[in-house]
Parts: C-alpha cells; structure tokens; sequence
C-alpha cells in the first residue's frame, strides 16, 4: 500500500468520443460496447448514471499491448433496456455473464466503478479462473452493512429519504429527471463541459424507462435499510457474498482511491489492507466519485504499472537522476510541458517531429547516427508539472516497455528536476553498461533542459 501526495484533477481532459459502438445480442437484447487494442481482454464496467463514455480517456493508454473494451450496460447508454421491465441486479449480473462469455474473454481483467465493482465483483468470486485480475474504482467492496456504516452523513440521508419516501425518489428520478445531472455533479471534482454532460445526460432525456432503469433497479432506492439484507438475493446480499467471496479471492486487486472519495472513505481502504491477499492500494489525488473525469491519465498509467510489476511479474528496472537547476520551475516547465523541439535542448536528439497535443500524442525523434525512437505521451501534469512518456519502438537499447518521467519542483528556493526511466532489459548481460549510459544521458538532457529554459 502507498500514497501519494494529494494531485489535483487534471486539465485539459478530452470531450471527444472517437469510438465506433459495436453491438452483440444477449439473452434478447443489443448490448453496446466499444474496443481498441489487441492482446489479453481487459474490461471495463461503469456505473450509475454513466456508461462507457466514463472510461473515454483510459481505454486508449490501456489499450497498447492490451484489448481494452467498454460496456455500456443494460439500460445505460446506448445497450437496450433490460428485458420485461426486469431492472434486478440478479439480471443485469446475467448480461454481463453472458456478455463475457458471448465475447469470448478469457483470463480478464476487471476495471470497475460504482455498480459496475458490485457486477464485477460477482463475476470475480464466481469465475476466479477465467479473471486475471480487478482494478477497484471507486466501489463497494465491503459486506453492505459495513459499507453503509462508512458512508457520509449525506448519502446516508439519501438512501434513507429515497427509502422512506418513494414518491420523492419516482418524481426526482422518472418525473422530473434531475438525479442524472445532481449525481455527475456531486461525485465528479471538476466542472464537466456542456458536451461531456449532454453525452451523459442525453440518454435519459426521452426515455422514462431509462429513468425506471435507475429508480427501480439496484442503486440508493432500493438499498435496503442500513444495507441489512431483507430476502437472500436482494441487492444487500449480493453485496455480502461479494465481500464474503473477495476474502478467499487469490489474483491480484489494485484499488484505486480519491481524496476525499465518496463511497470509499478511510474505513473501506482500512478494511481492503486488512482482508485482501493480493492488493496494492494507491490515492490518485482528488477527487470524489468518478475519477476517470478528474485522473483519467493518471489511472491508465497505474493499470499499466501493475500490469507490468505485478500481473506479468517482470523485472523491472530504474535509471533515476535528480539535479538542480539554474532556472525558475515555471521556465524549466515550459519546456518541457510541449513534448516537442527535443533536437533543440537534448544533445543526441538530431530530429523530433510531434503529431497531436498533450496526452496520447506520438513523437518520432531520431539520434544522430540515425536510429529511430517512436514514442507516446502519457501525462502532461500541469499542476504538479509531471510529463510521462513512453517508447513504443526504438533501436537504441536493449530494452522494452520503456516509460520516463520527468518531474520539476520548487525545493527550497531551487528548481530540481528528477528524470526517472522505468524498462525491462532485453539482455541481462548489457544492464551494466545501459544502466551507465542512460545516467550519462539523462544527465545531459537535464542540462540542455536547463540551457533552453535560461534561453527561453
């Protein structure tokens, strides 16, 4: 378990949907998902009152190396509404089955959020062997009375005001249709832009059994009274098999956490170290419910590090070096916060070309003796002036799955800058003379970062 220092959200988050929604027939019905990538499956399952638009910006830093796919599910986004008016959870858990199974995803990983944790959470304990692992988001985990305990004051009095009062919850949700828009802005830290909330909201606009969807189906309605199960099957006892199944579970969980969160406080993180065998626990920043719209960066790079640390066990190495510098961090920054114009500032870089901007965007820089190195930005961190990047392809070094980080901070009236490159060596027997010639040329970009900054 570790944390990290609370980052604030990040800017500059994408809009756009890029994605063609493919479709595939369960049980009767159109589910709607969409894909990118190619090798192991790893799936991703939304929540209430979302869909698979939450996942938008993660799915294309998962997607490299792996099959990222997004399910929008029964009755959300674009998938039809569940069959015969049938809103129970015990069926939406039926289509996702069958989805996987329909699908053909074998050893999956599980990125879940809100009820999407309690469908695949289900799924988990019940098909151990088919799961490679689950990535937690923001999800119910704990045995539902347990659960309930931890939330805030706030929720609590929504759970019990929809519980008490039906006819508040039909005309909030079905008549009057402000629960959509209440939720999104409640659980999310920064403002959502008119587009982000139409592609989420548009869904529920002209659809009253969407809206039911929401009331009659698993969610605050009908939570039963402090999360103590009334009847076996209903959704509170879902939950505490859930709990009850993950005490056993054996593959590895990454829980992802915010501050302050909201139905994960600090009892849920407590009770995760405590329960779970295999769990590796990291704080993202800040952030509330939906923290795909506030760190959708910063989660893809933390799937992608327990991909390569804990799921595929590789040995990783680490070339680190921290120097002060003689400029300002806002100076040093602007340098490096373009990802472009290297051939200007490092000395073995003779050319570097640069298409799109910020996160996801491809470099293509070539050495002085002509070697090529093709590479992706992952994180362009403003407020905490963290860039992240990685080398797709390259033939500089024996190495693969090579990602660097570059930091700038204000240390006692200093500007540091700390470059750290993370890889796998290819040939064992070369660590030793990589491991000297990256320090040689980190440090030489670190003094024509500096150079180009005093310049600037």
């Amino acid at each position: 378990m570790y944390h990290v220092n609370a980052q604030k959200p990040e800017k500059n988050i994408s809009a756009s949907f890029p994605y063609e929604m493919k479709a595939i027939e369960v049980n009767g019905i159109q589910l709607k998902y969409y894909e990118q990538g190619n090798g192991e499956p790893v799936l991703f399952l939304h929540g209430i009152p979302t869909s698979s638009y939450l996942w938008r910006n993660v799915v294309p830093l998962v997607a490299i190396g792996n099959r990222a796919i997004a399910l929008d599910l029964a009755g959300y986004g674009q998938s039809d509404l569940p069959a015969n008016k049938d809103y129970s959870f015990q069926l939406q858990y039926t289509y996702l089955k069958k989805f996987i199974e329909k699908m053909e995803l074998r050893n999956v990983t599980l990125v879940v959020n809100d009820l999407g944790s309690a469908l695949g959470i289900k799924y988990a304990v019940e098909h151990e062997n088919n799961v490679k692992a689950i990535v937690m988001i923001e999800s119910v985990f704990m045995p539902a009375h347990d659960w309930h305990k931890q939330l805030t004051m706030m929720q609590k009095m929504m759970f019990s005001m929809f519980r008490k009062y039906p006819g508040m919850a039909e005309k909030m949700i079905v008549t009057k249709n402000r629960m959509p828009d209440m939720v999104l802005k409640m659980g999310t830290s920064r403002k959502l832009s008119a587009n982000e909330k139409e592609f989420y909201l548009e869904p529920y606009k002209n659809s009253v059994e969407r809206r039911r969807v929401y009331l009659s189906g698993p969610g605050p309605a009908t939570f039963q009274k402090k999360g103590l199960s009334q009847n076996p099957g209903d959704f509170s006892d879902a939950l505490d098999q859930n709990a009850k199944g993950l005490l056993s579970f054996s593959k590895p969980i990454l829980l992802l956490y915010a501050s302050p969160g909201l139905i994960v406080q600090k009892e849920a993180i407590q009770y995760a170290k405590v329960n779970f065998k295999k769990c590796t626990i990291v704080n993202i920043g800040k952030g509330k419910h939906f923290l795909p719209e506030d760190h959708p960066s910063r989660i893809g790079n933390e799937i992608n590090s327990f991909y390569q640390t804990t799921l595929n066990k590789t040995n990783m190495k680490q070339v680190s070096i921290t120097k002060s510098v003689n400029a300002s961090a806002e100076e040093v920054w602007n340098i490096l916060r373009t990802g472009t114009d290297l051939d200007k500032w490092i000395p073995f870089i003779s050319t570097c070309k640069l298409e799109g901007k910020g996160v996801g965007a491809k470099r293509v820089c070539t050495t002085a003796d002509g070697k090529v190195l093709k590479e992706t930005i992952l994180l362009v961190d403003e407020g905490n002036r963290i860039f992240k990047y990685r080398i797709d392809e390259q033939d500089v070094l024996p190495t693969k799955n090579y990602v660097g980080t570059v930091s700038v901070k204000d240390s006692m009236g200093k500007t540091e800058v700390m470059w750290v490159a993370d890889f796998e060596m290819t040939m064992e027997a070369a660590w030793p003379e990589v491991e000297k010639g990256l320090t040689n040329l980190l440090t030489e970009a670190i003094s024509g970062l500096e150079t180009a900054a005093k310049m600037n």
